[in-house]
């Protein structure tokens, strides 16, 4: 694989829920992205966003999402996913603007379905009920090898 393809396997590889596919899954997917960029300013998606829903991975920069009432619900960054209500819903959003010059990896609906169908640990990042995804996710990047989490740790002990 090239080098520029690593780079980008690597950063995709270490967000979830590709953090969750095998090796193998991700050297596959990865030649298959698209790669977008928005400026600053500039509305989200983009109206000449391709017809094929996407899913929008945060490469770099910032998106801030509201609602019709131009409220601010949410901001997207690094690692962060759009699903454009293919997998990942943001139901009350109604709009978004970038806040930043914003880099994306584009991954087709398509290829997330099938993603999820072959590998059950990338597809339990999508369910609804899991409500405690971001407390399983922050309790695997705090652990150091010997399992012992990094959050609680003091810094003496380290």
């Amino acid at each position: 694989m090239e080098v520029e393809l690593l780079e980008i396997r690597d950063f995709v590889a270490s967000h979830p829920p590709f953090d969750a596919l095998p090796g193998e899954a991700l050297n596959e997917l990865t030649p298959t992205l698209s790669i977008r960029y928005i400026r600053r300013g500039k509305e989200f998606p983009p109206s000449d966003a391709s017809p094929t829903p996407l899913v929008y991975l945060v490469r770099r920069g910032a998106i801030s999402l509201f609602d019709d009432g131009n409220k601010l619900l949410t901001k997207l960054g690094e690692g962060d996913l759009y699903g454009d209500h293919c997998v990942v819903t943001q139901e009350s959003v109604d709009h978004g603007e970038a806040t930043e010059d914003t880099l994306f990896y584009l991954v087709p609906c398509e290829t997330m379905s099938t993603l999820q169908k072959k590998f059950p640990d990338f597809a339990r990042f999508f369910e609804p009920e899991n409500r405690d995804r971001l407390k399983l996710a922050l309790e695997r990047i705090s652990k150091d090898p010997n399992g012992q989490s990094l959050a609680n740790l003091k810094v003496r002990d380290w």
